[in-house]
């Protein structure tokens, strides 16, 4: 059942690894993560993807992720949302987001079972 919309929601903040990609699996991407996260920038979403990662290392898993796994180029990376960047002229180091889907959070579930629950709560 659909619990947010882009108008209540307008920014989705996901964190890379353990979230996204499972680092079991030489990091790639759980069932439904990407197809769900395309979906939600066609609907509406501005969704920015979280990474430690910087430089020449962050900027080598974004080609992969959008040449080998076909994530939609729109996605931001590590960079504040327009939505925000719109309605304040000094923001934190933060990125600023409706809502954080982050593996290391209190309580959140196991993410390589948890994309088609997303995805029915957010398309």
């Amino acid at each position: 059942m659909k619990k947010y919309t882009p108008d209540t929601y307008p920014v989705i903040a996901i964190d890379l690894y353990g979230t996204i990609l499972d680092k079991k699996t030489n990091n790639t991407p759980y069932p439904f993560s990407i197809e769900t996260i395309n979906e939600m920038i066609e609907i509406g979403y501005e969704v920015v993807i979280l990474s430690e990662e910087t430089g020449k290392t962050l900027h080598s898993k974004i080609f992969e992720l959008i040449d080998n796994f076909r994530l939609n180029p729109n996605v931001k990376f590590n960079q504040q949302s327009n939505y925000y960047l719109s309605l304040y002229n000094d923001l934190p180091e933060k990125i600023l987001a409706s809502i954080y889907l982050d593996k290391s959070s209190y309580n959140s579930p196991d993410y390589s079972k948890e994309w088609k629950n997303i995805r029915k709560e957010f398309i």
